[in-house]
């Protein structure tokens, strides 16, 4: 697990790694949420957190389903969404025999307590890529499977052929990207890779001879056509989840306008109509987009979190409607962030930044004449007393885009740090998960899991 923080003076997204932990036995929902409820509570983050990311992995989904604060509502990310194209797999064993929390009598009547649960957005959008996008027609998908067959026997041949890959490496003058297995985006960029190689005459008889020593059957030109518009339809989706894997710059403030633009960038492609294979790709995209992400694209939550973006605002929204709603939404936060301010005891202010809990005293009236001047401006810099209608639109009509421009918008100020803390993904965790795959290698096969978890936690700080 990794945590994220925001500075509170400074604005800057913090994070680290809170705790890599060994699951014992089967990995379902109760015994994972088990373990992450333990770990809030080890840390006492049980009533701090804002929401927890994951991929959508039916055990995961299942945990916060039963033991989510918000168990019985319809929140943004376990309501039920028709993915019956994604293949689940589940023991037999765990079918027949549904696990008894009673067994050992430890964990009866037992109610974990989770924090609200959002789906990893770019574990979605890759679904979008990879599976929604293949849906074609037989025309299509014949191109498309009979393109992918030849280009994949040519990175066969890199992997398993030293003899191989020096013959790519002398004609090309580099090896070629093959795809993962995890990331969609390496399938993007070994296409692209081969795009780039048939652009220009010279490059592409050179590719064309090597596919001959290697006898691999050449590209036809429908083909290569069909790899040249794949580049095309799939780059704004490249791009959007190359911005969501951010970890420092990126909130969740930054999910609705990357899928706005990204939609935006794919009906041009349409409208434009000079895509001859891959427009049927271009409607499988959107109405994936529309579908996985249906319940985030009408959270409030992730709409105000972009509005008190200074970067975003109102700006991805198209709709004059829909901007107005927005802008009566955020106008009642706002009215309420200053309510709960005013209410504050003046005595004392404590504000939590990180691990660190500062308070002060106002100085008593009788040692100081002025306190009360003080205490004004004490107050005119938290908010209070200030228009919200003149601030609101203050803020709407600024150009900047720094989050330092924050600091004149007190309202804002407070909603961005509410709604923009969490990560619309769990890129980070899978960065965490790579870099144990380091630390676990073949020779420390008896490491055992305190002395694993403190040897990820020093590599994760260095790196």
């Amino acid at each position: 697990m990794t945590i994220h923080w925001i500075d509170i003076d400074t604005l800057e997204r913090k994070g680290c790694c809170l705790a890599v932990r060994e699951v014992s036995g089967r990995h379902t929902y109760d015994v994972l949420a088990k373990l992450m409820s333990s770990i809030n509570e080890e840390y006492e983050l049980t009533d701090k957190t804002c929401f927890t990311v994951t991929d959508s992995g039916a055990n995961f989904l299942k945990a916060f389903k039963h033991f989510s604060v918000e168990e019985g509502a319809e929140d943004s990310t376990t309501a039920s969404v028709d993915e019956s194209d994604d293949m689940q797999f589940h023991e037999l064993h765990e079918l027949l025999n549904p696990p008894d929390l009673t067994d050992d009598g430890a964990d009866a009547d037992v109610i974990y307590k989770l924090p609200q649960h959002w789906r990893c957005a770019c574990h979605s959008l890759n679904l979008v890529a990879s599976s929604d996008a293949s849906k074609l027609s037989d025309t299509v998908k014949r191109i498309s499977t009979q393109t992918f067959a030849k280009l994949q026997g040519l990175w066969n041949k890199q992997n398993r052929s030293a003899l191989a890959a020096q013959k790519i490496r002398t004609a090309l003058g580099s090896l070629l990207i093959t795809p993962g297995e995890t990331r969609w985006n390496s399938t993007y960029d070994s296409i692209a890779q081969i795009d780039r190689l048939l652009s220009t005459p010279e490059t592409e008889a050179k590719f064309d001879k090597l596919c001959d020593e290697l006898d691999i059957k050449r590209l036809q030109p429908l083909q290569k056509a069909f790899v040249d518009e794949y580049v095309q339809v799939l780059q704004p989706v490249s791009s959007g989840l190359d911005v969501l894997q951010g970890e420092k710059e990126v909130g969740l403030g930054h999910l609705l306008p990357t899928l706005s633009v990204i939609k935006e960038q794919l009906n041009d492609l349409l409208a434009k109509n000079k895509l001859s294979v891959c427009g049927p790709v271009v409607r499988l995209l959107l109405d994936g987009i529309d579908r996985r992400f249906q319940l985030m694209l009408t959270n409030t939550e992730a709409q105000l979190a972009a509005v008190v973006h200074p970067k975003f605002k109102l700006d991805w929204v198209v709709d004059e409607h829909e901007s107005s709603r927005l802008v009566n939404l955020l106008k009642k936060r706002m009215h309420s962030v200053g309510s709960s301010a005013s209410t504050e005891q003046p005595t004392t202010s404590s504000e939590v930044c990180g691990h660190s809990t500062v308070e002060t005293s106002a100085v008593p009236p009788q040692q100081d004449f002025f306190a009360v001047l003080a205490a004004r401006r004490q107050q005119a810099a938290a908010g209070v007393g200030f228009d919200i209608d003149e601030e609101l639109s203050t803020y709407l009509s600024d150009n900047s885009a720094e989050l330092t421009a924050l600091n004149s918008y007190p309202h804002i100020r407070k909603l961005y740090l509410a709604l923009n803390t969490g990560l619309p993904a769990s890129a980070a965790v899978e960065r965490l998960f790579s870099l144990g795959g380091r630390v676990f290698s073949p020779l420390r096969s008896k490491l055992s899991s305190e002395h694993f978890e403190m040897m990820v936690f020093l590599r994760s700080v260095r790196f």
